[in-house]
């Protein structure tokens, strides 16, 4: 079983993310925001309420303070519950949308 925050590694004093980090957000929306620092490699759009992710605030970066662009790579569908850690059963999306879909997500099952 993979942690994603071990996916996350220092080489050469720069930080790098796993393959599996980068093709989760790779396969998110683009958002076209508009911003001078919008590009497909800085910012996408959450699955979920559809507001704009920043790569650089994926949750085990080193700046440790907790932005509404904070975001991490989750199952879509839970091992608990059936799911596999494979690709197509990965996505980038906003830690709070995470959080709240968990929630949502329990209950139903309850």
């Amino acid at each position: 079983m993979k942690y994603w925050h071990t996916l996350l590694f220092k080489r050469k004093g720069k930080i790098r993310v796993s393959k599996e980090i980068k093709e989760a957000w790779e396969k998110a929306e683009h958002c076209h925001c508009g911003d001078s620092t919008c590009s497909p490699e800085t910012h996408r759009l959450c699955p979920e309420c559809k507001k704009i992710m920043i790569f650089n605030s994926y949750f085990m970066s080193p700046e440790p303070t907790y932005n509404e662009f904070r975001w991490k790579v989750e199952l879509i569908n839970p091992r608990e519950f059936g799911g596999k850690d494979i690709s197509e059963n990965r996505q980038a999306i906003h830690l709070k949308c995470s959080n709240e879909k968990g929630r949502h997500f329990i209950r139903r099952v309850r």
